[in-house]
């Protein structure tokens, strides 16, 4: 799936959860092996960090499923 810069995102993490994000650039979930993803909602812990609103979040593809938020 291609994912444009700005995109808002639900992600649901294996190891941090379901959150929202935004995409920092474009990509594609199939190709990409890490989403380039900006955090916006509250804080999310992790297996041993934390990141915050506003904060870039480490997303591995093989970790995490996204869905674009409102959409399908």
């Amino acid at each position: 799936m291609k994912i444009k810069k700005g995109t808002i995102l639900e992600i649901y993490h294996s190891r941090k959860g379901k959150f929202t994000g935004e995409a920092l650039e474009d990509f594609e979930t199939g190709a990409d092996n890490f989403y380039p993803i900006v955090l916006v909602s509250e804080t999310v812990s992790g297996m041993a960090t934390y990141w915050e609103k506003g904060e870039k979040i480490l997303c591995k593809g093989s970790l995490c499923t996204i869905k674009i938020k409102g959409g399908k």
